[in-house]
């Protein structure tokens, strides 16, 4: 069976199958994209978001989490980046209620974790530190803005 098909718009169907698969692999893709296509894939991931979560997609802030708590580097910043963009979602999202409900769980289920990160990270000073602590900064400011 094949798993696209094409609606007389010209726009392309996923099945739920491949719909799965893609966000299976999104995670761990944008994580450990290079620099030069994380945002590429961070609009990708954004678009996902608005169709598939948290409905399709309850493992996402589990797996980011898991990604976050690795001890790499590069795992760190790349979950932080995709926490950045859960986040960034909603700050936009259409429904106040929505966006309140959804941003409830994500700040419960991760502030307390995004928080020691940020009082460790503080501590240090590298470039790598200072890149996380501004995503960190911007994660909290979008997971709060009500307007």
């Amino acid at each position: 069976m094949d798993s696209t098909s094409a609606t007389t718009t010209g726009t392309v169907v996923l099945t739920e199958e491949t719909r799965s698969m893609i966000r299976g692999n999104l995670l761990n893709s944008v994580v450990h994209a290079p620099k030069a296509i994380e945002s590429q894939l961070g609009q990708v991931l954004f678009d996902v978001l608005k169709v598939d979560y948290p409905e399709k997609w309850p493992t996402l802030i589990p797996d980011i989490l898991n990604q976050i708590n690795s001890q790499d580097p590069q795992r760190i910043r790349g979950a932080l980046f995709c926490m950045r963009t859960v986040t960034k979602r909603f700050e936009y999202a259409a429904s106040k209620l929505e966006k309140r409900e959804h941003l409830y769980v994500i700040v419960e289920n991760t502030f307390p974790i995004l928080l020691k990160l940020f009082e460790y990270l503080y501590n240090q000073n590298t470039m790598e530190s200072h890149e996380m602590e501004l995503l960190l900064v911007k994660i909290f400011w979008s997971a709060t803005q009500f307007g």
